[in-house]
């Protein structure tokens, strides 16, 4: 797979424009949100800005473990998925930070609950 956003990396499962906002946990006990710029099965690619955004971040680096939290329409709780932070990106000129995950849901009515709220951006357009 390739390095990020600079370059157009192959992926398994397409990825839909978007823009959104996102609840995120980090692994090392923060939490806050990051808005969504496209989404598919396989993972998406955020922006963080705020006290995660200083170069280099100590909050955000690549392979950490964070979970996603989705408001989704066709749920009555957050859809919560696992994620892997695959790159971390300065986003200039802005203060802000471009990072991609992967998805890490094992559990299959959590994979199913992705699929009908990616499926949603497909008809959305």
């Amino acid at each position: 797979m390739g390095q990020g956003p600079a370059e157009r990396p192959f992926r398994v499962h397409e990825r839909k424009p978007v823009r959104f906002v996102v609840g995120m946990s980090h692994a090392g006990g923060w939490q806050g949100e990051a808005r969504v710029h496209d989404i598919g099965l396989g993972g998406a690619g955020l922006e963080m800005s705020g006290r995660a955004s200083a170069p280099p971040s100590p909050l955000l680096r690549e392979n950490d473990r964070v979970a996603l939290s989705f408001i989704a329409p066709t749920l009555w709780d957050p859809l919560e998925i696992p994620a892997r932070i695959v790159w971390v990106r300065p986003s200039p000129p802005s203060p802000a930070l471009r990072f991609g995950v992967a998805f890490e849901a094992t559990d299959s009515a959590k994979i199913f609950a992705l699929f009908e709220l990616v499926s949603t951006f497909v008809f959305d357009r």
